[in-house]
């Protein structure tokens, strides 16, 4: 340890104090108070509200240090205002003659990987008790080498703030250039048809796999999909005895996969040849066009924005939105009669897809180079090296 810093138990320099348990009666669509949750302590999703007076250090505002400590993990000073906050928050309050807030918000940043290992409990969201926090031992320099740690870190963070925001503008710059092409591409051309997909489709095949018990099947679950680079992944081998209820769909190469369940995610993929003649999920749409338009248009028309739209407006369901075979066979699609235009806009659309998921990739390297750079600055300041 570098010299002038001392050791000690996090509960030595500050105050762990937790939010308010509710029940769901007092979770409100509306109300005076926002309710910070653990669901949206990093991001701005869906805030519930309530109309319930606390005593005043229930509540969190502006500056105010928290840590979440259940599923959403690490600290955050607080900048939303006033709020409510859950339970599975604390407010940390320091001592300020031995450590400045500042300090302590880097010190849990950096700690925080660190602490899900040693004190981490939970199987299935991981979350740490207020006793080993408060046990939990920390090296403390004095305040004006804290006060220089601190202006270090945030001039380091500022300018890889910066970078990380030009990245992540970048990315998502590169995904809208491809979805304007895409819109673009399916506007009504010249001598185009116009018909509903059920109008453009083949019918597909249903199976028991259950009939034939010792055959062996390639099954593509839901979650097989990857919804990034719209490709099939770690698909299950199974025994015609051992099938799911939805193990249901024959495949062949070249079929378009659509999942019905939780329609935006985007979960579309084309069926390769090593896949043929095996079984989807149910929760799919199989889509095999007609003689006359080519599979992978219909696989490019399905990514465009005006199809994912009707499917958002058209999903039912709360906990597992979902549309129907049906509402999809009754879209609208544009295409070219002419098969070698249609060959055309596959291929330039092909060599788009491609640029497109190269440049994705520098950009989330960026990302992840940005983290990793700020995970190895936080190190050195800690270890008293800065």
């Amino acid at each position: 340890m570098k010299k002038g810093w001392t050791t000690k138990k996090l509960s030595e320099i500050c105050r762990f104090i937790n939010g308010r348990a509710y029940n769901k009666q007092e979770l409100l669509n509306t109300g005076k108070y926002p309710v910070l949750r653990v669901g949206n302590f990093f991001t701005s999703d869906h805030w519930y509200y309530s109309d319930l007076e606390l005593e005043e250090n229930k509540y969190c505002d502006n500056g105010d240090l928290l840590y979440a400590w259940s599923a959403s993990f690490g600290p955050k000073i607080w900048d939303g205002g006033k709020v409510i906050y859950h339970y599975h928050i604390w407010k940390v309050i320091p001592d300020e003659s031995l450590v400045t807030k500042e300090f302590l918000y880097h010190l849990l940043d950096w700690d925080k990987d660190q602490i899900k290992i040693d004190q981490g409990a939970g199987t299935t969201m991981t979350h740490v008790s207020k006793g080993s926090m408060d046990e939990r031992l920390v090296n403390i320099p004095p305040l004006a080498e804290q006060e220089r740690i601190v202006s270090l870190l945030d001039e380091s963070f500022a300018a890889l703030a910066q970078v990380h925001a030009n990245a992540g503008r970048n990315l998502v710059n590169t995904r809208e250039v491809f979805e304007a092409v895409l819109a673009d591409v399916f506007e009504d051309g010249e001598d185009w048809e116009e018909k509903r997909l059920e109008e453009v489709l083949q019918k597909t095949e249903t199976v028991d796999p259950t009939k034939t018990p010792n055959k062996k099947y390639i099954y593509i679950d839901v979650s097989s999909v990857n919804k990034e680079n719209l490709s099939i992944e770690e698909v299950n081998f199974i025994k015609g005895k051992d099938a799911p209820s939805r193990a249901r769909k024959l495949v062949k190469t070249n079929d378009v996969l659509f999942a019905t369940v939780r329609p935006t995610l985007r979960r579309i993929a084309i069926v390769p040849e090593e896949y043929d003649n095996q079984i989807c999920s149910t929760g799919y749409f199989v889509l095999r066009g007609k003689e006359f338009i080519d599979n992978k248009l219909i696989f490019y028309f399905l990514q465009t924005k005006g199809f994912m739209g009707k499917m958002e407006k058209l999903q039912k369901g709360a906990s597992y939105p979902a549309v129907t075979d049906g509402e999809v066979r009754n879209q609208i699609i544009h295409f070219p009669k002419s098969l070698a235009e249609q060959s055309a806009i596959v291929q330039r659309l092909d060599g788009l897809a491609q640029e497109t998921r190269r440049l994705e990739e520098v950009y989330q390297s960026k990302l992840e180079d940005v983290e990793e750079l700020r995970k190895s600055v936080l190190k050195e300041a800690f270890e008293g090296l800065l």
